[in-house]
């Protein structure tokens, strides 16, 4: 998974060159904020001396792989005697690339290590690295990093049925469970906040938040993320009505599936609709929200919803509508919608896969009989 780990930590000092080793790796690639000191400290953590000479006398290379500009990770990095790549554009593999190349090595012979699921551990995964997690050193104050930690929770390691807390005895890999409950609603309280911000810019606000990969790859790597929120509509009557609609399906699609199935289900046709971008330079969240609709419609294709307040209509017609329109778009809106569209169909196909096979299965078994007759 491009989010798992390899092994967790409680500090870095807790990892010895033997399971640095045992993880068959050549070098380390380090982060610095949370990992090696607090954030915007010039003064490693006591001991990170004693650990890199630790590393280095058991022939282990190391280097400084950070985001941060030059004039933070420069000073820090000649403290501890360390080589360093700066605006490394992380969770991209090019830094990471660049700091195996400088250590000699391959990156399926390296380890990274972070304390950043969504950069340090996705970033690794990208590039075919191992991986290690380490908890935080200090919780961050800022709300992007509040939000990010939180957006993290589904993934990170938590305490094993006897109660052994992720420790330097623990090294195993942990339960993760991958539900956050009322995630859509989340999302769609976020939405409602960029929709906000762009009446407050005259729409502006979301300029910085679309995915276009020519803008990732020069450093703006937090369009991976912000574009999954940006509003399913411009029209405020439109916003409201369908907050209130997508927030009521998800809740009854968590009552259904479950709030690990459904996160499951997010998380993917984001990572497949990202995946698409990269592909095709640009991606939307067209369908991210707006396909639990389908979902819906498959799970309760009875259910009637009363269309314009006065026509009532099964959700599998409306879903059936919406797949149409879907198809519609793939074909008349470029190459780059294609690609979104197929990362929902894909996603479609993966959660019904069983419900699909059993439907083309029934219709073989039409087409046979009516052939008899």
């Amino acid at each position: 998974m491009l989010f798992s780990y390899n092994l967790a930590f409680e500090s870095l000092l807790d990892i010895t060159p033997d399971i640095i080793k045992g993880q068959c790796a050549k070098g380390i690639i380090l982060d610095i904020d949370n990992t090696c000191t607090t954030h915007d400290n010039p003064v490693p953590i006591e001991g990170l001396h004693e650990w890199i000479a630790a590393m280095q006398d058991a022939g282990i290379k190391l280097i400084i792989v950070s985001n941060n500009h030059e004039p933070r990770v420069r000073p820090f990095a000649e403290l501890i005697g360390l080589d360093f790549v700066c605006e490394g554009a992380k969770p991209l593999p090019k830094g990471y690339i660049e700091g195996c190349r400088r250590m000699g090595i391959k990156c399926r012979e390296g380890i990274a290590i972070g304390d950043q699921i969504y950069t340090d551990i996705l970033g690794a995964n990208l590039c075919g690295m191992r991986s290690i997690l380490l908890r935080p050193i200090e919780p961050e104050k800022t709300m992007f990093f509040k939000f990010k930690r939180w957006a993290e929770k589904p993934f990170c390691p938590r305490c094993t049925a006897e109660g052994d807390p992720m420790d330097k005895y623990t090294i195993r890999r942990f339960f993760r469970t991958f539900g956050v409950p009322g995630l859509v609603t989340y999302m769609i309280f976020a939405m409602a906040l960029v929709f906000l911000g762009d009446l407050l810019t005259e729409g502006k606000f979301t300029l910085y938040m679309g995915f276009d990969r020519s803008l990732v790859l020069s450093g703006q790597v937090w369009r991976v993320l912000t574009f999954a929120l940006l509003p399913v509509s411009s029209d405020l009557l439109w916003m409201v009505v369908s907050a209130i609609l997508y927030v009521t399906i998800s809740r009854t699609l968590e009552e259904k599936w479950g709030e690990e199935k459904l996160t499951r289900y997010i998380l993917l046709l984001w990572v497949l609709t990202l995946a698409a971008g990269f592909i095709t330079g640009f991606t939307t969240n067209l369908y991210m929200i707006p396909s639990l609709f389908i979902v819906y419609g498959i799970l309760f294709p009875h259910q009637r919803f009363n269309l314009f307040f006065a026509i009532p209509v099964e959700a599998w017609v409306l879903a059936l509508v919406d797949l149409a329109v879907m198809v519609y778009w793939a074909v008349t809106g470029g190459i780059f919608m294609l690609g979104v569209v197929a990362a929902t169909l894909i996603t479609l196909g993966i959660f019904f896969r069983k419900e699909l096979v059993t439907a083309v299965k029934t219709l073989i078994r039409k087409l046979k009989f009516r052939m008899r007759q």
